[in-house]
């Protein structure tokens, strides 16, 4: 009938992927989309420095919260408030 059983002895179908789940590929293709259009976004003008200090530094940080570009200085700052800040 193509279920089997895993470890925990619950049934699932062989060979079917539970929904919602992508694939390791098409997640990597997905992260890899998402890269090149942040890359993108940072090579704007107004992108070029940090929002917060506007120091000349090329931001290396995006502050989720607020969809910014922060400086390594400022992405502590950020931190601090609870703000969610990810590498670029």
């Amino acid at each position: 009938s193509g279920w089997t059983k895993n470890a925990r002895g619950s049934g699932i179908r062989a060979g079917v992927r539970p929904p919602g789940r992508p694939g390791m590929m098409n997640a990597k293709r997905l992260q890899e989309k998402h890269e090149k259009m942040v890359r993108a976004l940072l090579k704007l003008p107004h992108n070029k420095r940090c929002i917060a200090c506007t120091s000349r530094t090329t931001p290396q940080y995006v502050c989720t919260n607020f969809n910014t570009f922060v400086c390594t200085t400022c992405s502590g700052v950020h931190r601090e408030f609870g703000h969610r800040v990810k590498s670029i």
